[in-house]
């Protein structure tokens, strides 16, 4: 092998590294290793393996609650991939790309200094990449990203439209599904649609599928775990409130190694499902962990949602006051986006 091929040998070890990291719920471990992919493609002049591993590290930045850093890399990938001297793609750097339209329409959903229709754009226009590219088969993870979009919007069937696309395609796809989303994911979305739509026993079906599956990640796993403690809650035919704190702690459990965002949600709903328990103690202190994890993070929809709950426990022990104060904190945080 020749000197530049070791060379090339050493980044792609390096990016494998960090996606075993990535499955493991490694986030910084992640970081780290694609750093140093990055580190060496760029030593080697190796735009593709640059590209990948800039994918990578948005990944782990966006798993690790830091959103404009994430948001950075995934741009960073779009410009390299897009400018005017965009390099030849193969296989791997394409999917990488692909990837890096999702990652940037997935932060922005999450990031308060980034408008709704900003992200559709950017979703339509990966859309419209993937049609160029001859790419239209890995749609599915844009079309989960455009029903979540959808969703907020107050779109339900809109959403729902597109999150069945997307998982058919990826059914469909199997082995060859694209980059993205794993199917698992694909499975409580839509989950968490039919939730909302009031078709909780199918969503419930859903997410018991993504248990039995031997594939599932932690975090599509966690995810499947709060759609069945979702459901225990909406449905008393489901479980009630005892079913669901089963699921909600978890839930809890598995995102200790997914980082502060993961975490604060199963708070939430552990917290949620406790104070349906008449745990007003475990509740409030699921709640208040919550709190202290999104009060460091850069996520306003997170600390509106941890005050609220908060402020719903202190209704329930007859502080008025204190139910009042925190729920003006969370419509602020609400209105000017953090």
């Amino acid at each position: 092998m020749s000197p530049r091929g070791l060379d090339r040998l050493v980044a792609r070890s390096l990016l494998d590294e960090a996606w075993n990291h990535h499955q493991a719920g490694r986030w910084g471990e992640q970081l780290a290793a694609a750093r140093r992919a990055r580190a060496e493609a760029e030593r080697i002049e190796a735009a593709d393996l640059e590209i990948r591993a800039l994918e990578a590290e948005a990944v782990a930045l966006r798993m690790a609650g830091r959103l404009d850093e994430a948001l950075a890399r995934a741009s960073a990938v779009l410009a390299r991939a897009l400018g005017p001297d965009a390099p030849d793609l193969d296989p791997s750097a394409e999917e990488a790309v692909a990837s890096a339209w999702m990652e940037w329409a997935q932060v922005a959903r999450r990031h308060p200094a980034i408008p709704a229709d900003r992200a559709r754009a950017v979703v339509e226009d990966g859309l419209r990449w993937l049609e160029a590219r001859g790419r239209a088969g890995w749609r599915a993870g844009l079309l989960h990203e455009r029903a979540r979009l959808r969703q907020a919007a107050g779109d339900l069937a809109g959403a729902l439209a597109d999150a069945e696309e997307a998982l058919a395609l990826e059914e469909a796809a199997g082995d060859r599904g694209g980059p993205g989303y794993t199917l698992a994911s694909h499975r409580w979305m839509l989950a968490d649609l039919l939730r909302a739509a009031g078709r909780i026993a199918e969503s419930a079906a859903l997410c018991r599928a993504i248990l039995a599956d031997p594939d599932a990640g932690p975090q599509d796993r966690k995810a499947a775990h709060q759609g069945l403690a979702r459901a225990a809650l909406a449905d008393p035919a489901l479980g009630g409130p005892e079913q669901a704190r089963y699921h909600a702690e978890r839930a809890a459990g598995i995102a200790e190694r997914l980082g502060p965002h993961s975490r604060g949600v199963a708070l939430e709903l552990l917290a949620a499902a406790a104070r349906a328990c008449g745990d007003a103690e475990g509740a409030r202190a699921a709640a208040a962990e919550a709190l202290a994890l999104a009060e460091a993070g850069e996520d306003p929809e997170r600390r509106a949602a941890a005050r609220r709950l908060l402020a719903a426990l202190a209704e329930d022990a007859g502080d008025a006051a204190a139910a009042a104060r925190l729920r003006a904190e969370a419509e602020a945080l609400e209105e000017d986006g953090g």
